[in-house]
């Protein structure tokens, strides 16, 4: 049931989501972020559990996707957000609403999407 829901959920987002050629505003992307689905190669994924995206306004970006709490510059290009730095991935922005993100990635030859939702 859980699994129905959260897949509705993301459907639904997905309607309303940035366009290949859409630009996502930078203020679209400021707040805190928390993790509620995460997959790896298309199978949801637990091991994310807790993870969270921090977008400031000064284009850098708190994250503990990688395991521990690390921060990052980052350049938003149209429905990409490019991280700089030692670990410098490229995340698609899939869907973003007002409380919903999702994004993409390819990381360490495993594809990744982060089904995201705004922190109260």
């Amino acid at each position: 049931m859980k699994r129905i829901i959260c897949f509705s959920f993301v459907l639904s987002c997905v309607l309303f989501s940035c366009e290949e050629d859409a630009k996502c505003s930078q203020s679209d992307l400021n707040g805190n972020w928390d993790l509620f689905l995460a997959e790896r190669n298309g199978k949801e994924t637990g091991t994310l559990k807790g993870t969270f995206f921090n977008f400031q306004s000064d284009t850098s970006l708190v994250t503990n996707v990688f395991g521990s709490e690390e921060s990052y510059k980052y350049q938003l290009k149209r429905n990409r957000i490019l991280t700089k730095g030692d670990k410098a991935i490229e995340f698609k922005i899939e869907t973003i609403q007002k409380d919903t993100l999702v994004l993409s990635a390819e990381i360490q030859n495993n594809d990744f999407k982060f089904s995201l939702l705004a922190k109260q």
